[in-house]
C-alpha cells in the first residue's frame, strides 16, 4: 500500500505519535546495538585472557612435567649409579621421553671429575660406555663436569664428553643446583647437537648419593654426584604449546628475565604495533630459580566490533523491530491490510532469526548436529554446523545426505547406528567417545553428547554436539604413565620406602623392603605407623607439613623395629602428588652398623696418631744418639792409624781407611735419617715465602759445585708462596743438586727452574740435561736410602729425593717426573695458594 495515503488517512495527532514512537525505537536499537558491541568486546578481552591463561597454564604444566622428570631421574641415578647405555636407554625411553615433548633437546647426565682423576674416569668410559670418548674443551690438568650419558644420541652425540665448567651460563646453572638442591634453569645459551648449535636452556637437577646428608650446602657438595640436563629448545617448547591456541589473531611472545629485545626467546621478530582494538596482557612464571615473562597481544580494530556479524544482525532486527512496532501501530489504525504486511514482516524477522542461530552453532566449540530417528527405526542428519568442516573435514551438506561419510574408526562406524537408537530410547544424557581420522590423517578422540526429543509423529529427534578431547586423553595417559613409573620406582628397589598423609600421620603405603625392615605386614601400615617413629609427636608432625608444603628434609631419628631393637636411621623426606593428593614419600637408610664401625674408627685412628708421634721420637733419639758412637769409632779408628802407622802394612791402612769411610758415611746416613725425621715435626710455622730468594739461597750452597762442573742455571721470576722457607731451601738445593751430580760425561750441566699458575696451586719444575732416569724407576727413587748407581760412582746417601717428596707433601702437594734417558729430567712440584690449615 502507497505509504502517502496511510499517512493521509492519519489525523496530526497519530502522525506525531508515529514519528515520536519510530524515534523513540530506533533510538532504543542503537543503544541494544552500542551495548552488543561493548559485549562483543568484553567477550573477544575474555576470549583473549581465557587463551593467554590457557598458553600459561599449559607452559606452566609442561615445565613442571620437565621438573617432575628430573626429580625422578635423579632418583634413579642415585640408586643405580653405574648405568650403562642399554640400561641409560631403557631408562629414558621408560621412564622419563617416552611421550616425545617436543622442544626437548635432550636429556643428558654429567659428573664432576678431579684433574687427578681425569685419566683414569676417562679410560673408565671408554671401557664401559663410549671406545672414542674424548673430554672437549681441552681442559687438562683441571678439574671439570663431563657429560658421559645423553640421549637422543643421534642428534647430540657430540655432546659426549663436552666439559659443561667451561661454559659460564651451564656452570653457573650447575654449581646454583648442586648448593640448592632444586632444579635450576640456566641463562639463554646454545646447546650442541650433531645439527649445529640451537638457542636453548638448560634445565638442571642435582644428584645427591643417597647415602649422604644435604642438610647444608657443604653436605649437598660432599654427596654430590652429577647433574641431569633437560636440553629445552625454546622456539620449539613454546611454539607447540601456543599452536594450540586457536586465535590468528594472538601474537605470544616469551621473554626471560625483563621485556627486552635481548631477552625474547619466543615470538615474531617485530610485535604489532599498539592500535586502537589491541589487546594487551602479560604473565610472569617464576620457574627453577628463572623468571620467564609472557606477553600477549591481540589485535581487534574497532571497526571489527561495530560492524561485526552479531552486532549488526542485532542492529538489523532492533531497526527492523522498531520499523516493525511503528508499522503495525500504523496497520492498527488505518486497517486489517496492515495487519497482513505485519505478518509479512514477521516473516522475514523470522528469516533472519534462523541465520542468528546458525552463527551460533557456528561458533561453539564443537560440531553441533541432530539426528532424526524417524518412525520406521530409519536414521539420519538433518542438521550439521559449518564446524563439520574443520573438525572432521567434512561439509554439512555431505553428512545430512549420507551419515556414512563420518570419518570414524570402522568398528566405531558400524555401532553408530545403535547407539543413536541407545540414545533415542534414554531418558538421560546419552554420552559416547571414539576415535575419528583428522584432516592431517593423524588419529584423534571425540566425545559426543546428546539429548533426545521426542516427536508426536513416532520420530525421536537428537540433538547433541562433537567435541575433541585428544588433550584430555593424552592428559589422562600421562598422568597414568607418571603415576606407574613411581609405584615401579617405589616398589623395585631395595631400599625402605613408605608413603605418608602429612595431614594425620598414617602410613598408606609401604614397599616390600619397608615391611620387611619393621617387620609388619603390608596391610598392618595403619597400626603400625605410630609405633615406629619415637620423634615427638609435634616435631613430627612439624616435619610432615613442611615436607607437604614442598620442603626436602634429611634428618636422624630413631625407629622402634616390630621386635622391639630401636635403630638409629637417616630419613629423606619431600613431597608427592598423587591422585590430586598431596603426601610425604620417605627413605629411611639405617646406620646403626655404620656408626658403631665410625666409632671403631675413630679410636683406632687415636691409636695410630700416638703410634706415629711414638715412632718419631724413636726416630729422632737413634739418629740423634747413634752419632756419638760413630764419632768415638771414627776418631780412635784415625788415632790408631796415626800412632802405629810405622807398625802397619799397606794392606792394615787400607782396611782402617775402609772402616773409616764406613763410618762416615753411616754417620752422614744417619744425619740425614735425622733431617728427614724432623721435616713434620721441627719445621717452621708457615709464613709468606719468595721463592726467588730461595732459589738465589739454594745456589749459593751449590757455588763449589756449580763452579767446578761449569753448570749454568737459569731461574725465571718465581712467586710468593706460603711456606717453611728453610725447607724450600733444602727443597730446591736437593733437586739443583742432582742436576749437578748426575749429569752426563764431557757436558757441562744446564739446569732450568720456573714455576706456572694454575687454578688452586702453583707447579715449580727444575729441568737438567743430565743422563736421565729409567720410567720403571720413577716411583723408587723417592723411597729412603734408594739408590740406582753404585757408591763409586755418584756419591750420596740415597736421602735426597725422600727428604723432597716428604717436604711438599708437608707442605700440602705433589711432587712427579719426566724424564728421557740420555737427553735429562724434569722435577716437577705443586705447592697450594691457600696454607694447608686453611685449605683443610
Amino acid at each position: 500500500m502507497n505509504p502517502s495515503l496511510l499517512l493521509r488517512s492519519l489525523r496530526a495527532g497519530q502522525v506525531l505519535f508515529l514519528a515520536l514512537l519510530l524515534a523513540m525505537t530506533l533510538a532504543a536499537s542503537l543503544f541494544i546495538w552500542w551495548a552488543e558491541v561493548q559485549r562483543e568486546e568484553a567477550n573477544a578481552r575474555s576470549d583473549f585472557e581465557r587463551n593467554t591463561d590457557q598458553m600459561f597454564s599449559a607452559l606452566s604444566a609442561r615445565l613442571e612435567i620437565f621438573q617432575a622428570i628430573l626429580r625422578a631421574g635423579a632418583g634413579t641415578w642415585a640408586e643405580y649409579p653405574d648405568m650403562g647405555v642399554n640400561e641409560w636407554n631403557t631408562f629414558v625411553q621408560r621412564a622419563l621421553l617416552d611421550a616425545d615433548y617436543p622442544g626437548v633437546d635432550g636429556l643428558a647426565v654429567a659428573v664432576p671429575i678431579d684433574a687427578r682423576q681425569q685419566q683414569a674416569f676417562v679410560t673408565d668410559i671408554r671401557q664401559r660406555l663410549w671406545r672414542n670418548f674424548v673430554i672437549h674443551p681441552d681442559n687438562t690438568g683441571r678439574s671439570g663436569a663431563f657429560i658421559t650419558h645423553i640421549s637422543p644420541l643421534s642428534r647430540a652425540a657430540k655432546a659426549i664428553g663436552f666439559d659443561i665448567s667451561s661454559h659460564p651460563g651451564r656452570w653457573q646453572a650447575a654449581q646454583l643446583a648442586r648448593d640448592t638442591g632444586k632444579t635450576t634453569l640456566s641463562t639463554p645459551l646454545s646447546l650442541i647437537t650433531s645439527g649445529g648449535e640451537n638457542r636453548s636452556f638448560l634445565l638442571i637437577h642435582p644428584i645427591y648419593r643417597p647415602d649422604y646428608p644435604i642438610a647444608t650446602v657443604t653436605q649437598r657438595r660432599d654427596a654430590l654426584f652429577g647433574w641431569l640436563l633437560l636440553g629445552l629448545h625454546a622456539q620449539t617448547l613454546v611454539g607447540n604449546i601456543a599452536n594450540t591456541v586457536k586465535d590468528p589473531l594472538l601474537d605470544i611472545s616469551v621473554y626471560s628475565g625483563s621485556i627486552t629485545e635481548s631477552n625474547r626467546i619466543y615470538g615474531a621478530d617485530r610485535p604489532r604495533r599498539l592500535e586502537a582494538g589491541m589487546f594487551e596482557t602479560r604473565r610472569v612464571l617464576d620457574f627453577a630459580g628463572s623468571r620467564w615473562t609472557l606477553l600477549a597481544h591481540r589485535h581487534l580494530p574497532r571497526s571489527a566490533l561495530w560492524f561485526g556479524a552479531a552486532p549488526l544482525i542485532l542492529l538489523g532486527i532492533c531497526i527492523a523491530l522498531s520499523l516493525a512496532v511503528t508499522a503495525a501501530t500504523t496497520l492498527l489504525l488505518v486497517s486489517r491490510e496492515q495487519s497482513r504486511q505485519l505478518a509479512l514482516q514477521a516473516m522475514g524477522q523470522l528469516s533472519r532469526t534462523e541465520r542468528t542461530l546458525a552463527g551460533v552453532t557456528a561458533s561453539a566449540p564443537g560440531t553441533v548436529f541432530q539426528w532424526q530417528r524417524r518412525a520406521d527405526g530409519s536414521g539420519g542428519f538433518t542438521f550439521v554446523s559449518p564446524q563439520a568442516v574443520p573438525m572432521f573435514g567434512i561439509a554439512p551438506e555431505s553428512l545430512t545426505a549420507d551419515w556414512r561419510h563420518l570419518p570414524f574408526a570402522p568398528e566405531e562406524l558400524q555401532a553408530w547406528p545403535q547407539a543413536m537408537a541407545a540414545a533415542a530410547d534414554s531418558q538421560d544424557e546419552w554420552q559416547m567417545e571414539g576415535r575419528y581420522r583428522a584432516v592431517d590423517g593423524g588419529l584423534r578422540w571425540w566425545k559426543c553428547t546428546a539429548s533426545s526429543s521426542p516427536g508426536d509423529d513416532g520420530s525421536v529427534a537428537l540433538n547433541g554436539i562433537f567435541v575433541d578431547i585428544t588433550e584430555q586423553k593424552d592428559a589422562q595417559r600421562q598422568l597414568a604413565e607418571r603415576e606407574r613409573t613411581y609405584r615401579e620406582m617405589f616398589e623395585r628397589t631395595s631400599a625402605v620406602k613408605v608413603l605418608i598423609d602429612p595431614e594425620n600421620g598414617e602410613v598408606i603405603d609401604a614397599n616390600a623392603a619397608a615391611c620387611s625392615y619393621y617387620g609388619y605386614g603390608a596391610d598392618d601400615t595403619k597400626r603400625w605407623a605410630s609405633q615406629v617413629s619415637l620423634m615427638a609427636e609435634d616435631a613430627l608432625r612439624d616435619v610432615l607439613a613442611r615436607s607437604a608444603g614442598g620442603e626436602q628434609q634429611f634428618f636422624r631419628s630413631r625407629h622402634r623395629l616390630l621386635s622391639g631393637d630401636v635403630r638409629e636411621v637417616e630419613v629423606h623426606m619431600g613431597p608427592v602428588r598423587m591422585n590430586g593428593r598431596q603426601y610425604v614419600h620417605a627413605i629411611v637408610h639405617d646406620v646403626t652398623d655404620r656408626e658403631h664401625y665410625q666409632a671403631e674408627l675413630v679410636e683406632k685412628s687415636a691409636k695410630l696418631e700416638t703410634s706415629n708421634a711414638e715412632l718419631e721420637q724413636f726416630s729422632y733419639v737413634a739418629s740423634h744418639d747413634l752419632q756419638e758412637p760413630l764419632r768415638t769409632i771414627a776418631s780412635f779408628l784415625q788415632l790408631l792409624e796415626r800412632r802405629y802407622d810405622d807398625r802397619l802394612d799397606d794392606d792394615g791402612r787400607q782396611f782402617i781407611g775402609f772402616a773409616v769411610d764406613a763410618a762416615s758415611r753411616l754417620q752422614a746416613m744417619i744425619q740425614d735419617l735425622l733431617e728427614y725425621s724432623r721435616v713434620g715435626t721441627r719445621g717452621r710455622p708457615f709464613a709468606a715465602t719468595d721463592m726467588d730468594r730461595v732459589c738465589s739461597v739454594g745456589q749459593g750452597n751449590l757455588t763449589r759445585a756449580i763452579q767446578e762442573s761449569g753448570a749454568s742455571i737459569i731461574a725465571e721470576p718465581l712467586p710468593k708462596v706460603m711456606a717453611d722457607e728453610v725447607q724450600m731451601v733444602s727443597l730446591l738445593q736437593n733437586l739443583m743438586g742432582n742436576g749437578l751430580k748426575y749429569r752426563r760425561e764431557n757436558v757441562a750441566p744446564q739446569i732450568r727452574i720456573w714455576a706456572e699458575e694454575e687454578a688452586e696451586r702453583w707447579v715449580f719444575s727444575v729441568a737438567d740435561n743430565g743422563i736421565g732416569i729409567e720410567p720403571q724407576y720413577f716411583d723408587r727413587i723417592f723411597l729412603v736410602f734408594q739408590r740406582l748407581h753404585t757408591r763409586e760412582k755418584f756419591g750420596g746417601t740415597g736421602i735426597g729425593l725422600a727428604l723432597c717428596r716428604k717436604i711438599v707433601q708437608r707442605h700440602g702437594g705433589d711432587i712427579w717426573l719426566d724424564s728421557v734417558p740420555g737427553q735429562g729430567t724434569t722435577f716437577h712440584f705443586s705447592l697450594p695458594k691457600r696454607p694447608l690449615s686453611e685449605a683443610a
